[in-house]
């Protein structure tokens, strides 16, 4: 995920347009999703301070500059943190499986 993939929404929108986006897989990047789609949107409408503080998150920074720049033994260790403060037990394979579906 880039920084340019993360919109704000547009100024003076109409209701529905009022929300922060994330494209995935770009085509003007030439990406495709594992299932071969380009340019799917998530639409970031809840929780409200999310869009914004994503934006704090990208500001200043190149538009293809990792939106999150994270190693994956940062990731995994974060991820143990927050699931210990949140006496939540769960492990990451269940992120890939867990999330909202348009099947």
């Amino acid at each position: 995920l880039k920084c340019e993939d993360l919109r704000a929404p547009v100024g003076g929108a109409q209701v529905g347009l009022q929300y922060y986006t994330v494209t995935v897989a770009p085509e003007d990047r030439f990406e495709r999703s594992k299932t071969g789609v380009s340019d799917s949107t998530i639409v970031l409408d809840r929780p409200d301070w999310l869009g914004p503080s994503l934006m704090e998150l990208k500001s200043g920074r190149a538009g293809l500059a990792p939106l999150f720049n994270l190693d994956l033994a940062s990731g995994i260790k974060l991820w143990d943190i927050a699931c210990h403060k949140l006496r939540v037990k769960a492990h990451r394979y269940q992120l890939r499986h867990a999330g909202a579906s348009s099947d």
